[in-house]
């Protein structure tokens, strides 16, 4: 049945004379672009690579938890601390010494993808709440992602230094 509508829907919108260029572009990539997504997301304090402060923040469109990430999501690494991140925009890429930072989208086990450009912006971040905020990126293989994400505190422990 659910199959039914959806064919009645696309065949009573492609057929229509208000076709509009981007909806089609859209839906002709919609599995390469994701645009303005509602992002769920987990996050934990973590490491730097220089044992400094920093955040990892995991997103995706689909089901997410602590404990469990299903593939495709995108992992977001803020080498600041939790204190740094309220309010502030990252620019990806970052190469400024003590402050660089990275996105990957995990695709599977064996793949990632490195973002090419991008910003990250933080709407609420303290050390008491979840963060949220919006990303917008393009990865290194022309993929697109944009949306905006919630992410819950993951309890860990972590030791930095």
């Amino acid at each position: 049945m659910n199959n039914i509508l959806i064919i009645i829907f696309l065949s009573s919108v492609l057929f229509s004379t208000d076709i509009n260029e981007t909806y089609l572009k859209q839906l002709r990539t919609a599995e390469s672009v994701s645009t303005d997504a509602q992002y769920r997301g987990v996050w934990v304090s973590d490491c730097a690579p220089w044992d400094g402060p920093a955040i990892s923040i995991s997103v995706s469109e689909k089901e997410i938890s602590c404990t469990t990430k299903k593939f495709p999501y995108i992992e977001i690494n803020i080498y600041k601390s939790e204190s740094e991140i309220s309010g502030q925009t990252f620019s990806f890429p970052d190469f400024k010494a003590g402050s660089v930072s990275k996105i990957v989208i995990i695709k599977n086990q064996k793949k990632n993808i490195q973002v090419k450009s991008g910003t990250v912006k933080f709407e609420e971040a303290t050390k008491t709440t979840d963060f949220s905020g919006k990303f917008e990126v393009e990865f290194e293989d022309g993929e697109k992602s944009s949306g905006s994400f919630v992410a819950k505190k993951c309890e860990r422990f972590y030791a930095c230094g």
